[in-house]
């Protein structure tokens, strides 16, 4: 009796164990394509399409195990498409004609870009943080 306990409780530890490589496995990849993508800032530059960007951020966040980790992510991408799409209102031909509101959009620019290359970057310490932990 005592055998058949023993081999019911090691398959179950043995399927934790499975269980916790498998997910850590998932996270590292989705993880970094993401922190790939952070650091790149392809979707600020256009080099990655909103379509490719929320699909990313979506599969790290299924697979975060924190809630306010999960939501960091999609406040993220949502600010970088909110801020493009804000910057590219400010833009027209009177913009370009200007030098003074040209300056104010390129110096606006600039300060978002700064701005959320610094988000980026707490993003990216705080996946890898995750990862090393696990």
């Amino acid at each position: 009796m005592t055998k058949l306990l023993d081999v019911l409780w090691l398959q179950r530890v043995l399927k934790q164990n499975e269980q916790s490589k498998w997910l850590r496995e998932q996270r590292f990849v989705a993880y970094s394509v993401l922190a790939k993508e952070l650091v790149s800032h392809g979707l600020w530059s256009g080099t990655t399409s909103q379509a490719t960007a929320d699909g990313l951020a979506a599969e790290a966040m299924l697979l975060a195990d924190d809630e306010l980790l999960a939501n960091r992510i999609d406040k993220y991408f949502r600010d970088v498409a909110e801020t493009k799409r804000r910057l590219s209102r400010m833009q027209s031909v009177e913009t370009y004609a200007d030098p003074e509101k040209r300056g104010e959009l390129e110096s606006a620019n600039r300060d978002e870009f700064q701005r959320l290359q610094g988000e980026a970057g707490a993003l990216v310490s705080e996946l890898r943080r995750r990862l090393l932990r696990n």
